[in-house]
């Protein structure tokens, strides 16, 4: 019963939120959604979004609860809102390819599990948990590419950030090689190297006014929270817990400006801000 009250009382304060700003509310359990784990969330996740979007914006909002979710795409204009209590699970899958940027270099990459691109005004906040498994667990997201690292380093894996060389793989190192010296690229070869990648947890690219804050965030394939061609964003009283892993860093600011950080707590196996 005070849980149920406790419940109540949140989802009253985030509605009233919500009102105050004047965007729509939209509870991914109206969607569909089940708070017990006991089928996938993805569905209701994108039937939210999708009606917020034609309503020109609002609050996803996720109620206390555990959900199992694949990738959260975000517009403009909306906010997700992960209530305490509230803890969303994102297995290890296979993710379609997307353009980003890894260590310099603009490149394919399978999308983000939480973010958005060409987007203004975007904020993931509240008090709950996003959890994933680690760097290693999502490095045999695409079998074929991991049995050849696998070949390419005679068996041997390390997760803590002191491989020798590159931590990818073969097809990751032949893009770079082709690069350096010039060479033209198909883009089967872009989608190969791709495959030797994870996703980056939250990434928000091309975008403006964008806010993370209050989350916890538990587990990562790769950099946990990801501005790429950002302007005007603010990373405020979020942790994060993603050891090991080598590049697995916490905070990434790449080609961005008008960033603030503050107040956060990281726990990473590589660096913890880097821009």
């Amino acid at each position: 019963m005070l849980h149920r009250l406790l419940s109540i009382i949140a989802l009253t304060g985030t509605l009233n939120a919500a009102l105050g700003s004047g965007r729509q509310l939209f509870n991914i359990v109206d969607f569909g959604a089940k708070n017990d784990g006991s089928a996938p969330a993805t569905n209701a996740f994108r039937q939210a979004i999708q009606a917020a979007k034609a309503a020109g914006g609002g609050t996803i909002y996720v109620p206390p609860g555990k959900y199992h979710s694949g990738p959260i795409e975000l517009f403009s204009n909306m906010t997700l809102e992960v209530d305490a209590g509230a803890t969303i699970e994102f297995p290890v899958a296979a993710l379609p390819f997307v353009k980003s940027r890894y260590l310099g270099v603009e490149t394919l990459a399978p999308m983000p599990l939480v973010g958005g691109h060409d987007v203004e005004n975007v904020t993931v906040t509240g008090r709950g948990v996003l959890t994933t498994a680690d760097y290693e667990a999502w490095r045999r997201a695409y079998p074929a590419a991991y049995e050849d690292y696998l070949k390419a380093r005679r068996g041997a894996v390390s997760t803590h950030g002191d491989e020798s060389g590159s931590a990818n793989g073969p097809r990751w190192d032949h893009l770079l090689k082709a690069l350096e010296a010039r060479q033209p690229v198909s883009d089967e070869e872009y989608r190969q190297a791709a495959a030797e990648l994870r996703p980056s947890f939250i990434c928000f690219m091309n975008a403006k006014n964008v806010l993370v804050e209050g989350v916890r965030i538990v587990g990562a394939p790769m950099f946990v929270v990801h501005l790429l061609y950002a302007e005007n964003a603010t990373v405020h009283n979020v942790m994060i817990q993603s050891y090991p892993g080598p590049h697995a860093n916490g905070i990434v600011v790449d080609s961005s400006r008008f960033v603030r950080i503050s107040d956060s707590y990281v726990d990473t196996g590589d660096d913890g801000n880097r821009a």
